[in-house]
């Protein structure tokens, strides 16, 4: 008759310093790698100050960012940008000499770029 004697095998367990060595240096791989990953929560909003008849870019364009009340002027390519903004809603206030002055509105959402041109109509149109 075949039979199983378990007084035969001989079990070996792994010393418990090892797993918990292990178990640390796995720990710390994982918590390296998240902190290598570069993630942003933070928008972006964009854009380009445009002369609503020409469609040419309008330079040196004061616009400011409403509640957080921060300004900045477009460059000569029109292009502004507002950076670090945090989410929700932001009203956008374009004003240049010889325009009409505009406002818009700009969702900005986490860890994105939200794109907001903005036409700026000459006085006297």
């Amino acid at each position: 008759m075949l039979g199983f004697n378990n007084h035969n095998i001989v079990y070996r367990s792994i010393p418990r310093n090892i797993v918990l060595v292990s178990a640390v240096m796995l720990l710390m791989y994982l918590c390296q790698s998240c902190a290598n990953e570069d993630y942003n929560f933070f928008s972006v909003i964009h854009g380009r100050i445009v002369d609503e008849i020409t469609g040419q870019p309008i330079e040196n364009a004061h616009i400011t960012l409403s509640p957080i009340i921060r300004s900045t002027v477009s460059d000569y390519n029109g292009q502004y940008s507002f950076d670090e903004l945090d989410s929700g809603e932001y009203m956008i206030i374009v004003q240049k000499e010889g325009y009409y002055s505009n406002r818009q509105v700009a969702n900005a959402i986490s860890g994105e770029s939200v794109v907001s041109d903005i036409f700026l109509k000459p006085i006297g149109y």
